[in-house]
Order: C-alpha cells, then structure tokens, then sequence
C-alpha cells in the first residue's frame, strides 16, 4: 500500500466496466516528456538530473519495498506535481505496475 507517500501517484478508486479493470488516480501536472519537449530538448543541468534521479529512484525504493513492482518507467510516467512559487516542480512516480 503506498497511501500517503509524496512521490508516488495516489489511486483514488478502481471499478470494473465491462469486463476490464479501471483505475482512476489524481490528476498531476505535466509528465517528464512533456517538459522537455516544451522545451525543446535540452537538457538538464546535472544539478537537476541528480534531483530527478533521487526523487524517481527514491519512488521506486518504496514502491519495491512496498511489494509493488513498477513495470514501465518512462518520461511519460514521471509526473510533476506543480508547487507555487517554484520554478521547478517535483516529480511524482505514476504507478504502471503490478500491485
């Protein structure tokens, strides 16, 4: 269960529609893609590749040790979550994995 923990996408609920399991989560800001190609592809200073590094991998540090198994890290499963007054945001893990 990864209730309450800050770097990872919550689920609000889950429903079955015709035969198909759906989950539904909260909305967060734009995904790791989206960034860069709003700006055009350049790249990170290393300063803000370690930061991103440390956040995603400290996600999935918690998922694993949480039992959950993250199968498909990839830009566009990196969300940010938008904070006032910062520049920056923070990344926020969506879960595309095996619970």
């Amino acid at each position: 269960n990864l209730k309450g923990d800050h770097r990872c996408v919550k689920m609000l609920r889950s429903f079955d529609y015709r035969g198909h399991i759906c989950l539904v989560f909260e909305l967060l800001g734009p995904n790791l893609y989206e960034i860069l190609r709003a700006n055009a592809f350049k790249p990170f200073s290393v300063t803000e590749i370690r930061a991103l590094s440390y956040q995603v991998l400290e996600a999935l540090c918690h998922a694993h040790a949480k039992g959950v198994v993250h199968t498909d890290v990839k830009p566009e499963n990196v969300l940010f979550q938008e904070q006032l007054h910062k520049r920056r945001t923070s990344p926020i893990l969506s879960k595309g994995g095996r619970l």
